[in-house]
Parts: structure tokens; sequence; C-alpha cells
């Protein structure tokens, strides 16, 4: 956050925990078969909100 890359607002916890949750998620339910498209796509979207404007 430091660099700029990332907004001064953003909140680390909340996309920690959005990461985390997801995951065991997939987990829990047996999701796993698509578990990496599924990454990919939950970090594009924690990056997109995180990213300075």
């Amino acid at each position: 956050m430091e660099t700029g890359e990332f907004r001064a607002d953003a909140d680390l916890d909340a996309v920690v925990d959005g990461l985390i949750g997801a995951t065991l998620y997939l987990l829990l339910t047996g999701r796993t078969s698509d578990a990496p498209e599924r990454a990919e796509g939950l970090v594009r979207v924690l990056l997109d909100g995180l990213r300075a404007t």
C-alpha cells in the first residue's frame, strides 16, 4: 500500500476473510474440481476492488 498500488482505505482484513472464506467453502462443499478457476476469479475481483484509481 505504501507504493500506491492499492487504495489507502483498503480493508485488508476483509480481503483475507474473503479469500479464506471462499477457500473453506470450496473445501467443505467438495467443489474442488473447479477451484482453480474460482480462485482466479476471486483474486481478480478482490484486486480490482483494492486497486488505486
